[in-house]
């Protein structure tokens, strides 16, 4: 698939203070050199990095180098889509990410899989324990709050055990939007989800049915998820949302997108209601939480109500389920 330049390689909040070529200190990335990179990092006071497209010719040793020269940098937000990266090659960048900032990576548009390579095992029809294994301590040793796996070829299976690899990280935000999920295996990415600290879940562009989101449904009121986008799944349909009607109230959803699904715009509202009830729930309970510590803990400092509001969802300061309008599509489902 032939994928469009990106001309934008890199944001900086300041002009450029160097002359060196961002290319060229990529590619001569190695245990001499990559404190080049920091420095041009450091000096143009970098925060969002973007390199989609730029680590094609790159080698898991040189990802590892590039981690490295993150450390002490300002950078929290690291772009590496549509650069072929493996599921390798994500572990050994992710591995290399400890003692940096960095909370939030975009790996859309790699070569990430759930059924080949060396990372998968064929016996249990998944990604091989050990490489779950390697990505959880990876994790573990990062700040990171949000990986972005949109657009990869991982299936459910693959989906499924990448969400066991969050297992008491700070990962709370995940995209597999376009990943081909479909229901097979939906059990299992349902099972993990109940385990792992995941609020924000992204399963847009899958072709979901009936059939998978009777299993997702199954083990949603366990688990912590706050956030779920399943628009543009056309085979979700009045069946989908009468499930939903019954599984909604007993969930912590504050915020389903269901754009460009076959559920009506009558019965869209209908769920819109009941998770404006699930908001002001929360909202409730929070506030007389707060209360509570109030009478009993003397140094607590009150919070109006307003921040209890934006509280509930940092993320956005409204929230809604939107009617079916084909001209939402580009501004409501967004990869990163």
């Amino acid at each position: 698939m032939k994928r469009a330049h990106n001309s934008n390689a890199i944001f900086s909040t300041k002009p450029t203070k160097f002359n060196h070529n961002l290319t060229d200190l990529l590619r001569l990335l190695n245990k001499n050199s990559y404190q080049a990179f920091t420095h041009y990092l450091i000096g143009n006071q970098i925060s969002i990095l973007n390199l989609s497209q730029l680590l094609q010719k790159t080698n898991p040793v040189q990802l590892h180098y590039l981690g490295k020269a993150l450390q002490g940098t300002s950078v929290v937000h690291l772009d590496v889509s549509t650069n072929y990266l493996t599921n390798d090659e994500v572990l050994s960048l992710i591995q290399s990410l400890s003692n940096t900032q960095v909370s939030e990576i975009n790996f859309s548009l790699n070569d990430i899989t759930g059924v080949m390579g060396p990372s998968y095992d064929a016996t249990l029809n998944t990604l091989s324990n050990a490489w779950i294994n390697c990505l959880n301590s990876a994790l573990l040793a990062t700040k990171i709050e949000k990986l972005d796996f949109s657009c990869n070829d991982l299936s459910t299976a693959g989906a499924s055990t990448l969400l066991a690899a969050t297992l008491a990280t700070q990962v709370t935000n995940i995209n597999f939007a376009g990943n081909c999920i479909g229901k097979q295996h939906m059990d299992l990415l349902a099972q993990n989800l109940i385990h792992c600290p995941i609020t924000n879940l992204n399963l847009s562009l899958n072709k979901i049915c009936y059939t998978g989101l009777v299993k997702l449904s199954t083990r949603l009121p366990s688990s912590s998820l706050t956030i779920l986008n399943l628009s543009l799944n056309p085979e979700l349909n009045h069946g989908a949302a009468a499930l939903l009607k019954t599984i909604l109230p007993h969930t912590q959803l504050i915020e389903l997108n269901l754009d460009n699904t076959n559920i009506s715009t009558i019965e869209q509202k209908e769920l819109a209601a009941l998770i404006e009830h699930q908001r002001i729930k929360l909202i409730e309970e929070m506030y007389t939480s707060i209360q509570q510590d109030l009478a009993t803990n003397h140094y607590c400092s009150y919070l109006p109500l307003q921040d209890i509001t934006n509280q509930s969802n940092p993320n956005r300061t409204s929230y809604n389920i939107a009617e079916k309008n084909s001209s939402k599509v580009s501004s409501n489902f967004n990869f990163k």
